[in-house]
């Protein structure tokens, strides 16, 4: 099974991580190709500006990749 898992929590010592971490781990352990995205690390921007709402908007490469992963699974 695919599987991406999204985190969006700034602290890296938060529960919210070590239930994300864990659920990596036990995933992978299974045989599952996962992916993990830590959204603050990577420094997404979470406001949705009008411009990405029509379909023919080119989107920033790292949505794109996101986009796909998720269609993978």
């Amino acid at each position: 099974m695919n599987v991406s898992i999204i985190l969006a929590h700034p602290d890296e010592k938060s529960f919210n991580h070590a239930i994300a971490k864990t659920v990596f781990a036990l995933l992978r352990g299974n045989g599952h190709q996962v992916v993990f995205h830590d959204l603050y690390r990577e420094g997404f921007d979470p406001i949705l500006h009008s411009g990405e709402i029509p379909q023919e908007t080119e989107l920033p490469l790292h949505i794109e990749e996101y986009c796909r992963e998720i269609a993978r699974a």
